[in-house]
């Protein structure tokens, strides 16, 4: 058996080094590093949600102080999809706080994908090529999605790089062009003079909306995918 699908010295279902590239198996390993009692990558991963969101609520301010900027171009309907984006961001924090302070219950589940859960079964051949045939469907689904988001993150990230060929010129009133183009409240010379570090703020803004939005999605609807397999390799089992 592949390495990459034993846990605990037990087959699964699941292709574990999907959701260790996604760092999603380092969040919930109880047996990961610990600094002062502390678990480091989800101390790391609290840290930076803190963050993101006191970036969310400086550019939620940006609607209410009035700011240098005569970009006409970006109009009711571009706030109204700003107000959308942050609001997202704030949801796939909570998403993500959520994830990790309930690690214990969801590393169980791991303990469920494994293909050997009814091996003393009469029926067991054909739970388990019927769960195997279900199971390798997620995994297909889950990857699918998983690299698509990341190549879309990664493009997203490159937009403004491409956007700002032209550059803005030294007195115009404009702003660059950015990942989200959230309103922060500076001034627009200070946003361009500045434009790098808004830029990796955005990023930050933009890896918490996949990351947790879509990848988190992903990871549990996988184990929704087999623990429902499973249930239903049972029932057509014993209905035999």
């Amino acid at each position: 058996m592949n390495s990459e699908k034993i846990f605990n010295g037990r087959p699964v279902a699941l292709n574990l080094s999907t959701y260790k590239q996604l760092g999603y198996y380092q969040l919930l390993d109880p047996k990961g590093p610990h600094l002062f009692g502390c678990h480091i990558y989800r101390t790391i991963l609290k840290i930076f949600l803190l963050v993101v969101q006191f970036i969310t609520i400086f550019g939620v301010m940006g609607f209410f102080i009035e700011i240098e900027d005569v970009d006409a171009s970006h109009g009711k309907s571009n706030s109204f999809e700003l107000i959308i984006i942050l609001t997202n961001c704030s949801l796939s924090s909570l998403k993500m706080y959520t994830l990790v302070s309930n690690n214990k219950i969801i590393w169980n589940l791991f303990d469920l994908t494994c293909l050997d859960f009814l091996k003393c079964s009469q029926h067991s051949e054909l739970i388990t090529a019927n769960f195997i045939k279900r199971c390798k469907k997620s995994t297909r689904i889950t990857k699918w999605i998983a690299r698509s988001f990341l190549v879309g993150l990664i493009l997203w990230v490159m937009g403004p790089f491409i956007a700002n060929e032209e550059k803005t010129a030294p007195k115009s009133s404009h702003r660059y062009q950015n990942i989200i183009n959230i309103k922060f409240p500076v001034t627009v010379k200070t946003y361009n003079d500045y434009y790098f570090v808004f830029y990796l703020m955005e990023v930050a803004v933009g890896f918490c909306i996949v990351y947790g939005s879509v990848l988190v999605d992903a990871f549990l609807m996988s184990f929704c995918w087999i623990i429902s397999a499973q249930y239903q390799s049972v029932t057509k089992a014993f209905a035999t």
